[in-house]
């Protein structure tokens, strides 16, 4: 996004931001427009978006998926020990480190996700690793709306929910409740979401301010405030979930330690 930045040194400082010739600037906007759904936000996925933005890129790059770093993806592997193996199904994959654990340890497992370019991102880190071919598959289908071909021991929507509509979650918890195995598991996780922002985010900037520093009033990033359509609170997560599962389970994870 950045063509090139200047820092000019003093007191307070002084910094300038040139953009990229032609960046298309108005396509991270955060849309107003009543009715929004994942679908019209389809093309932001790319692999810029997976590669540069998404949570844990950084260590992505390093890494690949042998290795998870990002404390959020940590939070959900470590539920896969929920089911001692069995088919998974990962929606909302992205570049698939979540599915590529999961096969790992042990899961027949498919990565879905709505975007051509993460699914080719995550393709493309199987090449290292043909061990896996047999145990592990990624398809491009809508995590909103998939067709339930298969049942699953366990299904993971990890950060996906916040992506969806309403309307498209309720879709989304439909689809998973068809197809899951009469003791099948579904894990949930959101985060950043509602609570974070509202209470913990400004608690935060109560601190900062006492010690004489600063936190932007406004913590998301370009891509979040376009993309987070349905940011979760716990009452409506709840609500949501036992609409079509007998059991649910809401824990609060910590912040500072969302893995632990």
């Amino acid at each position: 996004i950045i063509d090139y930045a200047l820092v000019v040194p003093g007191y307070a400082g002084e910094l300038l931001i040139k953009s990229k010739p032609g960046y298309p600037e108005s396509q991270l906007q955060r849309k107003q427009t009543d009715g929004i759904t994942s679908q019209d936000l389809i093309d932001c996925y790319d692999k810029s978006y997976f590669l540069q933005d998404c949570g844990g890129h950084d260590s992505f790059r390093r890494n690949g998926p042998d290795r998870i770093e990002d404390p959020r993806l940590l939070s959900i592997t470590s539920l896969l020990a929920l089911k001692k193996g069995g088919r998974l199904l990962d929606l909302g994959c992205g570049r698939g480190e979540v599915s590529y654990q999961a096969a790992c340890n042990g899961f027949v497992t498919t990565g879905l996700d709505y975007s051509v370019e993460a699914i080719e991102v995550a393709k493309a880190q199987l090449n290292n690793n043909p061990s896996l071919n047999n145990k592990l598959e990624y398809l491009q289908g809508n995590a909103a709306d998939f067709e339930v071909t298969e049942k699953y021991d366990m299904v993971v929507a990890s950060d996906l929910v916040e992506h969806l509509t309403s309307e498209e979650v309720d879709s989304c918890y439909a689809c998973v409740a068809r197809s899951l195995t009469q003791n099948g598991v579904f894990a949930v996780h959101t985060f950043p979401n509602v609570w974070y922002y509202r209470y913990h985010y400004q608690r935060k900037r109560g601190i900062a301010k006492a010690l004489g520093a600063f936190l932007p009033a406004e913590p998301r990033s370009r891509y979040e405030k376009l993309m987070h359509i349905n940011e979760q609170s716990p009452r409506v997560l709840l609500r949501q979930l036992k609409m079509q599962f007998e059991h649910v389970l809401l824990w609060f994870g910590s912040p500072e330690d969302p893995a632990g």
